[in-house]
């Protein structure tokens, strides 16, 4: 009995999946059928544009001739510009043309075709345009006959001196103006003169020559009229000669000039014949380009109108198909539906028991991680705190050994507590998000700040770039930085050597916008097969992997992105490393509230030239970015070999350098830069690292820096730092200690409140209040022993613990004093400590009164 109902069964569903598969088919294509009919339709009814143009352009190539036939005609530039504006007006439709039929390459070539036979056409009318009438005929004849009234002869009639004067005049105007003591005579023999110059020079070829000649004439006929007198007749004769000569070449000219102008006028009416010819065979090709382009297209619409009537029979029977299909599906769906009905009640009694059990048991497993959780998180976090604390204190080799086992193995301990806790909440769905503003800024820093400790350990670089990302944001600020702390912390537990590279940047959307973090390094990478469970809970990449955990990082993370309403990717190649992108909504406020804005270095940096050198793009683009919002002029080189060159060549004001460099490092840059004796010996360098330890702050300045910041590096301490390096001389400037109040508090709890409950952070109140009273001591002891170097190891112990408790005064006096006590000669005064132990004494009255509060 049981084979038949498996087999009946078995039936029923094969039946059931055949007629969806069949019913969902044919919907599909009927769908695609109707959709086709429509657009169709649809398109018909719209005129074809096409055609429109086609016919635009033909009216345009009408116009373009017929305006300049009556250009020609009348000389009217009116219809100049008309045949210029409908020379546009045809290349605008061409290129319409163009632009709506880009995927057919025919058409294309005719469009191109008309284009050129349009050019074509232009380009004859505007020549015919510029052959004008060569007609000087008239004028040539008029000439002519003006010269036949010129007379040559000379007048007889005036007495012999008179002659004498004359012929003085007459030859002092065939060579140039030298005898200006004549009057009246002179004057109009000057004139006449200069009518045959002037005539000579437009007609004649030789004209040069021939004056060569009446100069050489008049120079030996006129060396002295007055006193050879005797010659007066022989002259005259001569001048006649000359004239009769001169008047016949004139006359011979004009002859060969009439000759040349028919020749031109015989030319210039072939080259009209000529054009005219061309532009008929032109004017044809192109009314016959444009007939067939428009019959091409009439017969693209009836092409259209065929396929259109062939979709539509063929819907017809797919509507019919499909319809019976339906029926069919619709009676066995109703007889599966009622037969698995009668069957789901006897399972309904069973799935509820079985969903009571399971819910009884997701409440115990619930109620023992926490309960468990947060019992042994309180004194964990009391052991990795103290920890902490006595590892920074004078010990054996033997002590620190032990403690530094203690205090990773508490710390690893502390993390796992800390993922269970919060995945059994995430589990139970009992984290509730705040919403709150906070600094973004100011959290990424602090993120990176926990992360560099275990990034040194392994010799592993932090680089962290925030792009355009807001100041302040609206959300949680705590499990905003749980995230990135996973993030960062996974990728450095499985990197061995390289760098984890933390990008921060903003996403604008249409209704929102997103905070993009994104997580890159370059460990060991995830396998193919398991990029799809690795987010699963208690995975890890690897079942024999050798890195420890409880493989929750990823899954609370996840899960944590999901609260957020945001999404998570994971990008992976074995081998290479692996890129975690995060997109979170954010909301945007303009300040915090009752947080005093924090005050700006006024730097111009306008005139200044500034060396920066770093391996890593983002560093490179970090710096430039907010070295161009104050006006400077910067210089960027990827490695130590190309900063040196460039420090070697050119000069400097400033130069920043990575330590980290391939080629050379910031310290042997510094050190060659020190040695030389180029332009830039003595220019101000200032170091950037990742970790600053006692060791890499004395081993830079032993190679010559003046100043070395922490990556990622703040704003305003760069431009600090460049402000008192700047047209001043850094060693010469007195040491003073800020005494500008950093926040109307003196300390802010948050972040670590964040790492524990209120027992632990009594505990490390506590531990803080008992370390730093001795500290203030040893600080005053220190400076009377001139004891340096002791100085800024006591005020560096006191740091550390004073970030954890947001004492922004007391950290940035007590780095202050330490960068100072550093150099090799210090500039502190009694005063300036004074100021340094008033500020951490009243930091400890306010937390004493805190613990008193706390603790009743």
């Amino acid at each position: 009995m049981l084979p038949q109902k498996n087999s009946f069964s078995t039936f029923i569903s094969v039946s059931l999946s055949l007629l969806i598969i069949g019913v969902a088919g044919v919907g599909f294509y009927t769908y695609n059928s109707l959709n086709k009919v429509i657009d169709q339709l649809s398109h018909e009814s719209n005129p074809n544009l096409n055609l429109i143009v086609l016919k635009d352009i033909m009216v345009s190539i009408t116009g373009i001739e017929n305006d300049m036939e009556s250009f020609m005609l009348t000389g009217d530039e009116t219809y100049q510009n008309r045949f210029d504006q409908r020379i546009s007006d045809a290349e605008m439709f061409l290129d319409s043309l163009k632009e709506m039929n880009q995927d057919d390459s025919d058409f294309l070539r005719y469009t191109d075709s008309l284009n050129s036979l349009i050019s074509q056409k232009v380009h004859i009318l505007n020549e015919q345009k510029g052959l004008t009438n060569y007609n000087i005929s008239g004028s040539i004849n008029d000439l002519a006959q003006k010269l036949d009234t010129i007379p040559v002869d000379l007048p007889s009639d005036k007495p012999k001196n008179d002659s004498i004067d004359q012929l003085s005049i007459q030859n002092n105007e065939t060579l140039s103006e030298s005898d200006t003591t004549q009057s009246t005579n002179n004057e109009e023999a000057k004139k006449k003169k200069g009518f045959w110059k002037g005539f000579i020079s437009i007609f004649s070829k030789n004209k040069d020559s021939e004056e060569d000649e009446a100069e050489s004439l008049t120079e030996s006929d006129t060396t002295n009229p007055i006193a050879e007198k005797a010659n007066f007749s022989n002259d005259s004769t001569l001048i006649v000669q000359k004239t009769l000569e001169y008047k016949k070449k004139l006359q011979n000219e004009l002859i060969q000039l009439q000759n040349k102008t028919q020749l031109i006028h015989a030319d210039i009416r072939q080259r009209e014949l000529e054009l005219a010819q061309n532009q008929q065979i032109i004017q044809s090709k192109i009314i016959d380009l444009l007939t067939y382009m428009e019959e091409r297209e009439v017969d693209k619409i009836k092409l259209r109108n065929y396929n259109a009537q062939i979709i539509a029979e063929e819907t017809n029977d797919q509507v019919l198909a499909f319809s019976m299909l339906t029926i069919m599906l619709l009676v066995a769906t109703g007889y599966v539906v009622y037969s698995y009905m009668e069957k789901n009640k006897a399972y309904q009694k069973i799935l509820s028991t079985a969903t009571e059990d399971a819910k009884n048991l997701a409440r115990a497993k619930e109620q023992f991680l926490a309960n468990m959780s947060h019992e042994i998180r309180t004194p964990m976090n009391a052991i990795s705190g103290f920890t902490h604390q006595l590892l920074k204190t004078e010990l054996s080799e033997s002590q620190r050994e032990h403690l530094d086992i203690i205090h990773r193995s508490s710390d690893h301990l502390l993390h796992i507590l800390n993922d269970v806790l919060d995945f059994s909440k995430l589990q139970a769905n009992k984290l509730i998000l705040e919403n709150m503003p906070y600094d973004l800024h100011q959290l990424m820093n602090d993120a990176v700040q926990l992360m560099l400790h275990k990034a040194d350990e392994k010799d592993i670089s932090i680089n962290y770039y925030a792009e355009n990302i807001p100041h302040y944001v609206k959300g949680d600020p705590y499990r905003f930085k749980q995230i990135m702390i996973n993030l960062v912390s996974n990728s450095i537990k499985f990197t061995e050597q390289g760098n984890v590279n933390i990008h921060l940047s903003i996403r604008k959307k249409y209704r929102s916008n997103e905070l993009q973090l994104v997580v890159e390094d370059t460990g060991i990478g995830i396998p193919k097969d398991q990029q799809s469970r690795i987010m699963m809970e208690f995975e890890q990449a690897g079942s024999s992997s050798d890195h420890k955990g409880t493989g929750l990082g990823l899954s609370i993370t996840k899960k944590l992105v999901e609260l957020h309403n945001g999404k998570m990717k994971l990008d992976s190649e074995e081998g290479k490393g692996t890129k975690v992108t995060i997109h979170l909504p954010y909301t945007e406020v303009d300040e915090l509230p009752e947080t005093p804005a924090r005050s700006d270095v006024k730097l111009d940096l306008s005139d200044t030239n500034i060396l920066i050198a770093d391996d890593e793009p983002f560093n490179i683009k970090l710096l430039t970015t907010v070295l161009d919002q104050r006006g400077a002029k910067w210089v960027a080189c990827k490695d130590g070999k190309e900063a040196i060159e460039q420090l070697q060549q050119n000069p400097f004001d400033l130069a920043i350098l990575d330590l980290k460099m391939p080629h050379f490092s910031g310290m042997e840059v510094a050190q060659k830069l020190r040695s030389s004796s180029g332009p830039n010996h003595g220019i101000p360098l200032i170091a950037l690292t990742a970790t600053v330890i006692r060791e890499d702050i004395d081993q830079c300045i032993q190679h010559g820096f003046d100043h070395v910041l922490r990556k990622p590096f703040d704003e305003l301490e760069l431009f600090s730092v460049m402000e008192s390096e700047l047209n001043v001389q850094p060693r010469e400037k007195p040491f003073k200690i800020d005494t500008t109040s950093h926040d109307d508090q003196m300390y802010d709890l948050s972040d670590l409140k964040e790492l524990g409950d209120d027992a632990f952070v009594i505990d490390m109140l506590e531990t803080f209040l008992n370390s730093s009273e001795p500290g203030i001591k040893n600080i005053q002891h220190l400076f009377e022993n001139k004891n340096w170097e002791g100085l800024a190891d006591e005020a560096h112990k006191i740091v550390a613990p004073a970030r954890y408790l947001g004492a922004t005064a007391v950290v940035s006096q007590l780095k202050a004093l330490e960068l100072e006590a550093r150099k090799e000669n210090p500039k502190i005064t009694s005063k300036e400590l004074r100021i340094v132990q008033k500020t951490l004494s009243e930091l400890n009255r306010e937390l004493g009164k805190y613990l008193v509060k706390a603790q009743v």
